[in-house]
């Protein structure tokens, strides 16, 4: 385009000239309308004229040069028309739209069937496999994360998160024994992966972390390379070693000691697959900080980076500037619309509002303030400027609703906190969560809403598992979720310890505490004397928490796979190999 002439430019515009938006051409239609009236008028003043004689017409008309009468007008028609073709977008030229970026996500598979306690790998396997996590946490992937767990059947741990140290205190909890079916059922948890990541578009990752890969994990792992890049991180060694059983080793039914080994042959097979990649471990970190690298490379991905889009530049801006230069005119004597100004003063006519002194000397907060001492709390609350007060004077007259609208306004990270609470009380979680996660975006060191985003994930879930356990008494099916404070009432289970098998059933006991409460400190706003600076103590919205959920977080998984196993459609594959 720089190499053209003046000339061929202006035909190349005009060849390719079309508008984004040109609805707004239909606007030259009044235009005309409007042209047509003033020619209309034109000519009526003419006819007028004729009606006296040519000596009396000076005497009868006002003095002034044709061209005074429609030079205004025509300008007029001009800025309107400058102003519609503006807004209809006119363009010619196309410009480069680089593709959209999106972020990648891993998923870990972790193993936890009973070969992970074999101590061929101090202290075992489980625990070794553990450490490296969060050694590869620790080198920072950067990318969101979540956990599934698995053994005879998967389940999912953590959902995405970027948190890592929520995701290593979940998986802290995980022991062979709260898994609800044993073995090692890898393709379950592939496909749970494979749904996870079904709707990132960006090269994700797996880590598979295991001790044992067989000919059909081979085949099933291949598939999902297919579409996503597969690390396996191998803890287990070629000697294996022996299962710790109660007082002794673990057999088999013949009487034979289990000893798993790693399948060598296996994993250098596994190593040829593309796009997987087999992690060797080591006794450092040095293994978990490569392979965070990795992750990291692929955190950012351009959608159509190749065939990237095009878009039309909007040309309608340059049309501002002679607008401007036009409607300048206006401010010229006897250059003015009369009837338009006096529309314009019609349309800016208002009612006059009620003056009141102390609109004058306070402000908005003040006065409300003020109101909030004589006693009017909802006049007060409605005259608060800042949303953390007004949030809080909403949430102190019991109007959650209206909290948490207020709440939503204010863009802090102290905001989305006080917003997370609501949601909490209300019964929300989901909304808490998120406005929790919103918090420690904007402020990573906000603990306490860290604290409080980790007991409402829990809180969730052992309300969706205790309203499908028959232990004890039985639950209520339409809990509502709006009284939380009242769970403790409807949910809590038999102290009886039930023994069930543990392929298919579990092991419950104790009571399901009462999951979200608060703590409002009723004197968090100081009483101030009234004078010409008021001082609202913005902290006194800060002290609502959720007080801290007792549950045991390996007690609660085991109860959340076994509601989990409960309540799936597709049957069980029992393992011939149940470690």
């Amino acid at each position: 385009m720089d190499e053209l002439s003046l000339q061929e430019y202006l035909q190349y515009a005009w060849d390719n000239l079309w508008f984004l938006r040109p609805d707004w051409l239909y606007g030259f239609i009044p235009i005309g309308f409007l042209l047509l009236l003033f020619v209309i008028i034109g000519k009526q003043q003419q006819r007028w004229k004729r009606m006296f004689p040519k000596v009396m017409l000076p005497y009868l008309t006002i003095k002034g040069t044709k061209r005074q009468f429609i030079l205004p007008r025509i300008l007029l028609i001009m800025l309107l028309s400058l102003i519609t073709l503006g807004a209809a977008g006119p363009t010619w030229e196309q410009i480069e739209r680089p593709g959209q970026k999106t972020e990648a996500a891993l998923v870990i598979l972790m193993d936890v069937s009973r070969s992970m306690l074999a101590e061929d790998i101090q202290p075992n396997r489980l625990e070794r496999a553990k450490l490296k996590i969060k050694d590869f946490f620790e080198a920072g992937p950067s990318s969101k994360a979540a956990l599934i767990a698995y053994a005879g059947t998967a389940h999912s741990v953590v959902p995405f998160s970027k948190d890592y140290k929520t995701i290593a205190r979940q998986m802290d909890a995980l022991r062979p024994d709260i898994m609800p079916v044993q073995g090692s059922y890898l393709e379950e948890a592939l496909n749970m992966a494979d749904s996870l990541l079904q709707n990132i578009i960006a090269p994700s990752t797996i880590l598979l972390v295991t001790d044992k890969i067989d000919q059909d994990d081979i085949a099933r792992i291949s598939q999902t390379a297919v579409r996503t890049h597969v690390e396996v991180m191998a803890i287990a060694t070629p000697n294996g070693g022996t299962i710790p059983n109660r007082n002794s080793v673990l057999k088999d039914a013949q009487g034979n000691t289990v000893i798993p080994r790693l399948d060598v042959i296996a994993m250098d097979q596994l190593n040829t697959v593309e796009n997987v990649n087999v992690v060797t471990v080591t006794l450092d970190a040095s293994d978990v900080q490569i392979l965070a690298a990795r992750v990291r490379q692929n955190l950012e991905f351009e959608i159509d980076l190749e065939n990237a889009e095009s878009e039309w530049k909007d040309m309608g801006i340059w049309l501002v500037f002679p607008s401007l230069l036009i409607a300048l005119l206006w401010f010229r004597r006897g250059w003015k619309v009369h009837w338009v100004l006096a529309l314009l003063i019609t349309l800016s006519c208002d009612e006059a509002g009620e003056f009141n002194l102390e609109d004058q000397f306070f402000t908005a907060d003040q006065r409300a303030e003020l109101k909030k001492r004589q006693g009017k709390e909802k006049e007060a609350a409605a005259t608060y400027e800042s949303g953390d007060q007004k949030g809080y004077a909403y949430y102190q007259m019991g109007d959650l609703e209206a909290a948490a609208e207020a709440y939503s306004k204010d863009v802090t990270a102290e905001g989305f906190y006080n917003l997370g609470v609501i949601y909490a009380e209300m019964g929300d979680l989901e909304a808490a969560e998120q406005a929790f996660d919103s918090a420690l975006e904007m402020d990573p060191n906000l603990d306490i809403a860290r604290r409080n985003r980790d007991q409402i994930i829990v809180v969730r879930d052992s309300l969706a598992a205790a309203q499908g356990l028959e232990i004890g008494r039985s639950i209520e099916n339409d809990l509502n979720l709006e009284n939380l404070k009242e769970f403790d009432e409807s949910a809590q289970l038999d102290d009886k310890d039930q023994a069930l098998d543990s392929e298919e059933k579990y092991e419950g006991q104790g009571d399901i505490q009462e999951m979200v409460t608060k703590e409002v400190d009723e004197n968090t706003i100081d009483v101030f004397e009234f004078d010409e600076s008021i001082v609202i103590d913005k902290d006194a919205a800060k002290q609502t928490l959720l007080r801290q959920v007792t549950e045991d977080p390996s007690l609660f998984l085991r109860r959340k796979f076994a509601y989990q196993i409960k309540n799936r459609a597709i049957p069980i594959v029992k393992s011939e190999q149940p470690w």
